[in-house]
């Protein structure tokens, strides 16, 4: 099965993810768990063997089929956005379609076929080594793939702050990956530190850490790394590195006890960039907007509705502190109602105008 998802993974370029038994066993730009059973349970239970099942939701549409392998099925979905697929012609879609299919013949089909060596060459000695594992396993990257485990230790730690503890664990991850990777030794560790930190990110959303967060501190590491020019300054930069992710989990806003209010959060985080509203919230997460409502302002103390806005006070704090955008921009990707408003929001959120937040940070 690794070797067909490695293959599956270079031949889809869309989102997608694969199920077995309503369990995401892999996926592709689809990081949160909410979003994972939501499309096992409004999409992939409708999926059915040798045909693609399509639905069509808020600007999405998916696509599930059903894959027969061996004793169990599979389940593949993949997701468009209404947007990118307005101008597709039939001959798009039909190679769509065709890429669908490939994929789940892929999935279904694990036979490996005999290696037969035909040569006329009398010295065979000198003949390389052929086998089935040679071809089998060429170009896929295993460094990590059975450690989910040790990520998952590692985010624990990182959560109580315990850096001296994840050292260890963080020295037994990276010595996983032998591999050379440059002639370079500092170039060498600053690609298994990249690898690394791809994997402290994604671990992190995964947790319920903000992907807009988790993938910023990313870059700003990554930057920082770059700069580096002395195998010396590999620990510090390590250490940083610890601290801020530690932070970052630690400070999670979506730690209540309530899983309604959890995947509510989850959901705010992941969308953003969208028209949130409490009645939008409850309808994805199959409840009704009073009761929602009511349990995230008891479990919070914050209404839903001042928290979405504070959500995106948040992010457009980033976007004038890290952009060029214009206030009418910002407004309209976030989906307030005009600038006026933002900005009146901005205000009493924060205590500046944009205007003033930008010129001061």
């Amino acid at each position: 099965m690794k070797t067909s998802l490695t293959l599956v993974s270079k031949l889809i370029p869309y989102p997608y993810a694969l199920f077995k038994d309503n369990a995401c066993i892999f996926e592709s730009e689809i990081d949160d768990a909410y979003s994972l059973n939501s499309l096992m349970k409004h999409v992939g239970s409708q999926a059915t063997v040798d045909t693609i099942a399509v639905k069509y939701f808020r600007g999405f549409l998916f696509f599930s089929i059903k894959v027969p392998h061996q004793t169990t099925d599979y389940t593949l979905i993949t997701v468009l956005r209404e947007k990118k697929i307005k101008t597709w012609s039939d001959d798009d879609w039909q190679a769509f379609y065709t890429l669908l299919q490939t994929a789940a013949y892929l999935i279904s089909v694990e036979q490996h076929f005999p290696i037969q060596i035909i040569s006329d060459e009398p010295d065979t000695d000198k003949r390389p080594n052929f086998s089935n594992h040679t071809f089998i396993n060429h170009d896929i990257n295993t460094d990590f793939q059975d450690n989910y485990q040790l990520e998952l230790s590692l985010i624990a730690l990182l959560k109580k702050g315990n850096l001296q503890a994840i050292k260890p664990l963080l020295r037994k991850l990276v010595s996983i990956n032998q591999s050379k990777l440059s002639d370079d030794p500092l170039t060498n560790k600053k690609y298994k530190l990249v690898a690394f930190l791809t994997i402290l990110t994604r671990t992190s959303i995964k947790q319920g850490c903000s992907a807009n967060l988790a993938y910023r501190l990313s870059d700003s590491l990554i930057q920082s790394l770059d700069k580096l020019t002395k195998q010396e300054d590999i620990p510090l930069f390590t250490d940083n590195m610890l601290i801020e992710f530690s932070n970052l989990n630690s400070s999670m806003p979506n730690n209540y006890t309530s899983e309604l209010v959890n995947s509510a959060i989850v959901f705010i985080h992941a969308n953003l960039y969208e028209r949130l509203s409490n009645h939008e919230i409850a309808n994805c997460l199959s409840v009704h907007p009073a009761y929602l409502s009511s349990l995230f302002k008891k479990v919070t103390g914050r209404s839903l509705k001042y928290y979405i806005i504070s959500e995106k006070i948040a992010e457009s704090q980033y976007l004038l502190a890290n952009t060029d955008f214009p206030f009418s921009v910002i407004s309209e990707r976030l989906h307030f109602s005009n600038q006026s408003h933002f900005c009146k929001l901005f205000k009493a959120h924060t205590s500046y105008t944009p205007r003033e937040f930008r010129l001061w940070f």
